[in-house]
């Protein structure tokens, strides 16, 4: 009987305590509810605006579309800088290349990286953010980068994937300034400049900036903060060479400074977006809840940062500066090299990829609202607002995009405007075909098309004449191309400017050599070889 009672008790013991297990699962969602949050959250929005549920994706133009065809012309064999203009790092190409030789060049692949590409911001954000101010206010900015910023293009272009690098590279100091974190900083410095020149030269010059206003927090010796520079611009350059040596060795160090450096320089116009975005038109015809996010935008990134560094400059001098100090003056230092970097050459891409710093050190000055009550109210308000933004994106696009069509790319939906040209490209050619599209390289990528001439298109300009233009006709000769895609807007002037010369020409060309067989309700043409 003593045995049974002992058996019993034993048998007691060995149950599982199903109670503390669930109290376990709750204490973990109420610490960790802000990450669940976004783990779940984040990537089901930006599920919502590029794919139809199950897996149907939207095709989303911009600018990414030259990225897509780049890696496309690679898998063909070709070569950036030397078989097709490239006038940025050939880091997003590769990017595309090896996602497209893994997976297929599909429309899903795209969206997905855009997809992936948005989720690691979002959390990027929430990091930068955790370390100026608490975990539940830091959900903020990453909701304010997501829905504002990111969620209202989805260009997953160079510019991202560069300023990505560069903010992992800084949030690498913002803890310690050990010699390991300096060289993985300066590492990640050199991969954003695989992506964006002039975004990795901004990131190592902030990181060099940083190290000297570290000086002044833990007061360590020049010739301590020297070496760590010196550490700093070794990584850079060592991770930028090798990443690069196979692109020099191809086309040689000339072309490739030339193609980076003077290239964009003479040929792309620098001046048109001087301290204000150069697509003024979009202010113009633009809704009022667009022109007051974009001006909210665009008053933030010019005073978030330089508000910041005043802060924390007040703070030295007063000789009240904290640890968190430091890691507000890194991020707004970061922040002020990538305005700096832009600011000649404005757009609202350039300005909304260098907009985090700015989004986060907006919040935190929002933390330093000493009236509890408003500074609730405030972010009452901006949350609702966000959420009405983020519902109002996802039903705008599917509004704008309601045409499925099976292309060589995989189905997909399609504007009006793309609904009705690629059917009657598709019927007329076959995937591997030459194809010259003149006015935007969109085509190329949902139709497994390729482009016969080394430019990305041919276009009215005011910059000086890029040299590449004149032997378009000679490439498309050469190719015997047999349809071409004709924009009416290459036969109007630039503000006033008359066509290039070349334009002329192949113009010209266009009418000996080809018939014009069909035009569409945009007024694009088919021009057909004789």
């Amino acid at each position: 009987m003593e045995g049974t009672v002992i058996n019993a008790r034993s048998h007691f013991m060995r149950q599982p305590d199903h109670s503390q297990e669930q109290s376990g699962f709750a204490a973990f969602g109420r610490r960790y509810w802000i990450e669940l949050v976004l783990l779940i959250c984040v990537p089901l929005y930006l599920y919502a605006n590029l794919f139809v549920f199950p897996n149907v994706p939207f095709l989303i133009e911009g600018d990414q579309t030259f990225f897509w065809q780049y890696a496309l012309r690679m898998l063909h064999g070709e070569q950036p800088y030397r078989d097709f203009l490239q006038f940025t790092p050939p880091g997003l190409d590769i990017l595309y290349f090896f996602a497209f030789k893994l997976f297929g060049t599909y429309i899903w692949v795209m969206n997905a990286a855009s997809l992936i590409l948005g989720t690691a911001l979002c959390w990027m954000c929430f990091y930068l953010a955790k370390q100026l101010m608490g975990r539940n206010l830091a959900l903020l900015p990453a909701l304010l980068f997501l829905v504002l910023v990111y969620g209202g293009t989805l260009e997953a272009t160079h510019h991202w994937f560069s300023v990505l690098a560069a903010l992992c590279s800084i949030s690498m100091m913002m803890p310690a300034r050990t010699v390991g974190r300096v060289i993985s900083a300066g590492v990640l410095a050199g991969v954003a400049s695989f992506f964006t020149q002039t975004t990795g030269c901004a990131a190592v010059i902030g990181l060099l900036l940083a190290l000297l206003w570290s000086r002044s927090f833990d007061e360590s010796r020049w010739k301590a903060v020297f070496f760590q520079q010196m550490v700093l611009l070794c990584a850079f350059g060592a991770i930028w060479f090798v990443l690069s040596i196979p692109f020099i060795s191809s086309v040689g160090w000339k072309s490739f400074c030339y193609f980076q450096i003077t290239f964009p320089f003479h040929h792309i116009d620098a001046t048109r977006g001087l301290l204000f975005p150069g697509d003024r038109e979009t202010l113009a015809t633009g809704s009022l809840p667009q022109l007051a996010q974009r001006f909210f935008m665009y008053c933030l990134l010019l005073f978030a940062c330089p508000l910041a560094l005043v802060i924390c400059l007040r703070r030295r001098l007063a000789g009240v500066l904290q640890d968190r100090d430091i890691r507000v003056a890194f991020l707004a230092i970061m922040g002020q090299l990538f305005f700096l970097e832009i600011f000649t050459r404005l757009n609202w891409i350039r300005l909304y990829a260098a907009s985090m710093p700015a989004i986060v050190l907006f919040v935190w000055k929002l933390e330093l609202v000493r009236r509890r009550r408003l500074r609730r109210c405030l972010m009452i308000v901006l949350y609702c607002s966000l959420a009405c933004l983020a519902i109002a994106q996802i039903r705008l696009r599917r509004r704008q995009l309601h045409q499925v069509a099976e292309l060589p790319a995989g189905r997909a939906f399609l504007s009006d405007k793309d609904y009705e040209e690629y059917p009657w490209i598709m019927q007329h050619t076959r995937p591997g075909d030459y194809f010259l599209q003149t006015s935007w390289p969109n085509v190329y990528p949902p139709l497994d098309l390729r482009s016969p001439v080394f430019v990305e298109g041919l276009w009215p300009d005011q910059t000086p004449a890029s040299p590449f233009g004149p032997p378009a006709i000679e490439q498309v000769e050469q190719k015997q191309v047999k349809y071409i895609l004709w924009s009416p807007l290459l036969d109007t002037p630039v503000n006033g400017a008359n066509q290039q010369g070349y334009l002329r020409a192949f113009r010209a060309y266009l009418t000996s050599h080809y018939a014009r067989v069909h035009v569409f309700s945009n007024r694009d043409e088919i021009w057909q070889r004789q």
